[in-house]
């Protein structure tokens, strides 16, 4: 553009020095009258008449007559003089003509000439002139066709400049919309997700229903199992005080003896085989028991593998989303090909473009406002699109929040299966201590019987030696609940019953009322007195928030006092400390923490 402005100056500037004359560049002064400037053809006549004859005709001598004639072409500025001889002219001789005359006649026709010289010259330097001028308006009128063409070419860069950017800003904005609508998918998916773990979240809530069903059935399994077991040893009880009647009337009646002996045996036999029926009895609950938590383990296996199918279709959902991402892309570089074609057809339309040049000017500025309106609908893309960005870090942020809610609750899974093996263990366990019980029970059975016999056959009492009373039991000092292997299986049962009651009775308002900000789980630890009554609340580890840590020292005090403690318990412990990690996510709960 600055070129073609230049050109025309430059073209312009010498039209000017040759209409004006100016002085000092290389031009002629004075080539054209004020009348040739003005367009008006010039009439030059120049005519040489010879001077009349001195004397009579005869000697009279014919010179010639130069005659100049201006001859103007149409539509030019040169002017062409033709020399034409005069007509002769007859001199006459005559015989006796003074030197003065002839002398006089020959500088004057030597005058005429230079005259004539002197103007073909002039005229051939105008000529000369002339197509000096013709050169220079034909070198502007080139220069005036380049200046045109780079006005051409300059219009044709701009409009391809300017179908370039539209294109550009067309990708930019088919980018912006590709990911606008992968934000909308994510936070559709993180939607999905979210509904997936509140799914998750209710079946879960509702395997911990069942768990607790299923310890209120064991606590009272338990208790129906102590309760057999008081009344077994009330019948030992009733037995030995039979034993101790029957040796005290051995004395008396030695005849009935032998009698008494055979009853008391089979008595014994009775109790024998009651004692091994209820074995029996036990190891077929043990074998149910077991039976349960293979179902259990089996329904954990189920439900692995349901994880696993679900993760396999998301990949195959992810999988055809990438390939219609991939077709999208293709279409894109189908209609970019295409827009290349159609830009190939705007340069070659815009060789035709001078013709246009005002519908041009007037489209580059429709195009200038459609631009500005453009740049206001990106804007407003822009700031849907940092919207669409901002919903999608908090998906993202959600999204993290449910990871580390699945991570828990794997981590509470692989501890409630741990619990299982350990309770499967303890039952073993308590198995294996109430078959030793019983051997021990007939052992002390076929000695009283051994001793039996003995004083009948010594027919006289024996007088056992008074028993001695139990020794005092030492009361262990605040043994410390906060993992699953757990010595002692009596305290494990107690904390996880107390943990139960907090988790279903706590106002989980109150501790969701308290997550203000970030926050960590805390690690509390509480100490129970043997009445079930609050001794101290500690902090392993805080939440990192004031709020919450008041309102779990809240919840606890609230639900005080607890149950108190069993009493085989308090005969060993005068205080119990359970550690717990406390979680509020979507509800209360409290898992155990390694130490």
């Amino acid at each position: 553009m600055f070129v073609g402005v230049m050109l025309s100056l430059l073209v312009h500037g010498v039209l000017l020095v040759l209409q004006f004359d100016v002085a000092g560049l290389g031009l002629p002064d004075g080539i054209f009258s004020k009348t040739e400037r003005r367009g008006i053809e010039p009439s030059i006549v120049l005519k040489l008449e010879p001077l009349p004859p001195p004397s009579a005709a005869q000697n009279a001598v014919a010179l010639p007559k130069p005659v100049v004639v201006p001859k103007a072409t149409e539509n030019s500025s040169t002017t062409t003089v033709a020399l034409r001889p005069a007509e002769p002219a007859t001199v006459a001789l005559r015989p006796a003509e003074p030197d003065a005359a002839l002398q006089e006649a020959a500088a004057l026709q030597a005058k005429e000439l230079e005259l004539a010289r002197q103007e073909a010259q002039r005229l051939e330097a105008v000529r000369q002139d002339a197509a000096r001028l013709a050169a220079a308006m034909q070198l502007a009128a080139q220069l005036e066709a380049a200046a045109a063409q780079a006005r051409q070419s300059e219009l044709a860069r701009q409009a391809a400049l300017q179908q370039e950017q539209a294109n550009q800003e067309a990708q930019r904005l088919e980018v912006t919309r590709q990911d606008a609508a992968r934000m909308e998918a994510a936070k559709q998916l993180a939607a999905q997700r979210e509904a997936e773990r509140q799914a998750a979240a209710q079946l879960e809530a509702a395997a911990a229903q069942a768990r607790q069903t299923e310890l209120t059935r064991q606590a009272a399994l338990q208790q129906e199992q102590a309760n057999q077991e008081a009344q077994r040893l009330e019948a030992v009880r009733q037995d030995a005080a039979r034993v101790e009647a029957a040796r005290l009337l051995l004395a008396q009646r030695e005849t009935e003896r032998q009698a008494a002996v055979q009853q008391e045996a089979a008595r014994a036999e009775a109790a024998r085989q009651l004692a091994a029926q209820r074995e029996a009895e036990r190891q077929a609950v043990v074998q149910r028991e077991a039976a349960a938590s293979q179902a259990r383990q089996s329904e954990l296996a189920r439900q692995a593998a349901l994880q696993q199918e679900q993760a396999r279709q998301e990949a195959q959902r992810l999988e055809a989303a990438r390939q219609d991402a991939a077709r999208a892309e293709a279409a894109r570089q189908l209609a970019a090909q295409r827009e290349a074609e159609s830009q190939a057809a705007a340069q070659r339309e815009a060789a035709a473009a001078q013709a246009r040049q005002n519908e041009l000017m007037r489209q580059a500025a429709q195009q200038q406002e459609q631009a500005r309106q453009e740049a206001q609908r990106v804007e407003a893309a822009r700031q849907d699109a940092a919207r669409a960005e901002a919903a999608r870090a908090l998906a993202a942020q959600r999204e993290g929040e449910r990871q580390a809610a699945a991570q828990r609750e794997a981590a509470a899974a692989q501890a409630r299966q741990s619990e299982l093996a350990r309770q499967a263990a303890l039952q073993q366990e308590q198995a294996r201590l109430e078959a030793q019980r019983i051997e021990a029970a007939r052992q002390d059975a076929a000695r009283a019987q051994a001793a039996r016999q003995l004083a009948a056959q010594r027919a006289e009492p024996v007088r056992e030696p008074p028993a001695e009373p139990p020794a005092p039991v030492e009361k262990a000092r605040r043994p410390t609940l906060i993992g699953r292997p757990d010595r002692d299986a009596r305290l494990a049962v107690y904390a996880e019953i107390w943990s139960q009651s907090v988790q279903q009775n706590a106002d989980f308002e109150l501790l969701n009322a308290a997550k203000s900000g970030p926050y960590t789980d805390p690690i509390v630890t509480v100490t129970l007195r043997i009445d079930g009554s609050l001794d101290s609340i500690a902090f392993k580890r805080s939440s990192g928030t004031a709020a919450i840590d008041a309102a779990i020292r809240q919840v606890i005090t609230s639900l005080a006092p607890f149950k108190r403690i069993p009493r085989e318990l308090a005969l060993d412990y005068d205080v119990v400390e359970v550690t717990r990690l406390w979680t509020f996510d979507s509800g209360l709960r409290l898992i155990k923490t390694g130490r």
